[in-house]
């Protein structure tokens, strides 16, 4: 499903200042977390 979305250009995976990372990093989803990371829309500083 993540994959899916971040294929979609109309989908930032870096809103809420990288909610989303923060989210799957507290729950646990390092499979999730990679693939954020790997995306060039989101900073990962």
């Amino acid at each position: 499903m993540v994959k899916l979305l971040l294929a979609d250009a109309r989908v930032n995976p870096a809103t809420m200042d990288n909610g989303p990372i923060q989210l799957s990093s507290q729950n646990g989803h390092a499979d999730v977390v990679q693939l954020l990371l790997a995306d060039a829309r989101v900073d990962p500083t």
